[in-house]
């Protein structure tokens, strides 16, 4: 069976659609489980008695372990299969979660939040499951769709995981008692959607492929150089200069989004001087749009490469980047709480745009290497996430003026990164080659229109 030319969405029929919906369901699950811990910190803070700082190194220890399992799970994904992968990810992220109730000190928490970490890499299996299932005329936006529904999770999280906490403190269990008995509830839910999608999900449209099937699905990928077939995956992937460019323009993206909604909460509460349920509500606003404006970034991806070829992308890749970093230093000079919200809606668009339309190049530069190349541009997020911490940790957070500051500087960097778009290549052409062209000289996309039905 041949790889799927359209997503539909009500649909659970085997292999693509089913697969999908696993996909995507698996990569939730994984996030509901790497941020149950965010929504209790005040709870276990207290009573691991650890002081703010310790705090923010047990949150980065949670992010720098996901930087190496993503390397590694993305190369055990091409030996293995996404679906394997997933498997073991999923285990391996979760069952540290269920351990955490039973630490009792600074060390066993940093100890537990980098293993947690590593739930993290589930979003390489998901990106190459999806790729693997859909055509190049909807790639983007199935791998797009998928991260973005995935990363509801973490929403979902600050929601159920406090509700979860009151309702055992109601039952008669102490704070201490409940936070820990709390954390089981995502470790089941986690290992009940992995064994489920390792069960009724599929690791290529039509198992086993023949080689020759595998070559005509192909048609996404660049020519590989003469040396290609004989290096490792991972390899392959990590001599790619434009796997680099993705990578850093994850970081730019999804990387900005992880450490931004960490702080955001509190930088609302303090320049505007709202309460916190208010600045709580602002701040959700930024993980929900996760709901449409990541497929919206692969959709536009998609659209692009029909309309204008493989540069079409890299040009509306580079548009979102942009548009992310302008944004967010509007968001940071402005003094009106109503204009914040708006700028903030906006950079919260781009940013997710720019997160699915990095996902729709990635499976063109990665012919041979799908699970290595998303394991390095995927960790590259994490990466952009340490280092937007940086920032903020070298211009400070006492005071509201090196809060903006910081927002300011992260929103300039973002601006400069996103010129690595412009010199992804593939087949010899850059973005910056289309800008010397005319679109009658461009090379084509797929003929056939792109659909998502219903």
């Amino acid at each position: 069976m041949p790889k799927a030319d359209s997503i539909r969405i009500f649909s659970c029929a085997a292999p693509h659609m089913r697969t999908f919906h696993l996909t995507w369901l698996a990569f939730f699950a994984a996030f509901v489980s790497w941020f149950s811990l965010a929504p209790l910190t005040f709870v276990w803070q207290q009573d691991l008695r650890l002081s703010d700082a310790q705090v923010v190194d047990t949150v980065t220890a949670s992010v720098v372990s996901t930087i190496l399992a993503r390397l590694v799970i993305g190369h055990i994904s091409d030996r293995i299969g996404p679906r394997r992968a997933m498997l073991l990810t999923l285990v391996l992220g979760s069952v540290p979660l269920a351990f955490t109730g039973l630490v009792n000190s600074f060390g066993g928490m940093i100890v537990c939040r980098l293993l947690i970490g590593i739930i993290g890499a589930s979003f390489v299996c998901c990106q190459q499951h999806t790729t693997i299932m859909f055509s190049p005329r909807v790639v983007g936006l199935a791998n797009a769709t998928a991260g973005g529904w995935g990363n509801l999770g973490g929403g979902i999280a600050q929601i159920l995981i406090p509700a979860l906490f009151v309702g055992l403190r109601h039952a008669g269990l102490t704070d201490s008692q409940a936070w820990r008995v709390t954390l089981l509830l995502p470790f089941v839910f986690t290992i009940l959607v992995a064994l489920l999608h390792f069960r009724f999900s599929f690791d290529s449209p039509s198992p086993p492929p023949s080689k020759t099937a595998e070559q005509e699905d192909q048609t996404v990928a660049a020519e590989p150089s003469p040396t290609a077939t004989s290096r490792s995956p991972f390899l392959t992937a990590a001599l790619n200069p434009s796997v680099w460019c993705l990578f850093l323009l994850y970081g730019a993206s999804f990387g900005v989004e992880l450490t931004l909604f960490n702080l955001l909460h509190d930088y609302l509460h303090r320049k505007f001087s709202i309460n916190v349920l208010f600045a709580g509500l602002i701040a959700a606003l930024f993980g929900f749009l996760n709901i449409f404006s990541r497929s919206l970034g692969g959709w536009t991806s998609d659209r692009a490469n029909v309309a204008f070829g493989f540069a079409g992308r890299l040009w509306f890749l580079f548009f979102f980047i942009l548009l992310e970093g302008i944004f967010f230093v509007l968001f940071s000079t402005t003094l009106s709480l109503t204009a914040a919200i708006v700028w903030l809606t906006l950079a919260a668009i781009a940013l997710q745009c720019a997160n699915g339309a990095v996902f729709g190049v990635v499976p063109v530069v990665a012919r041979g290497a799908m699970g290595s190349a998303s394991g390095i541009v995927g960790a590259g997020g994490n990466v952009g996430a340490v280092l937007s911490s940086l920032i903020f940790r070298a211009v400070g957070t006492s005071r509201v003026e090196d809060f903006s500051r910081g927002y300011f500087i992260v929103g300039l960097c973002v601006i400069g990164c996103a010129t690595a778009s412009l010199a992804v290549r593939h087949g010899g052409q850059t973005a910056w080659a289309f800008l010397q062209r005319s679109k009658a000289m461009l090379p084509k996309g797929e003929e056939a229109e792109m659909t998502i039905q219903v």
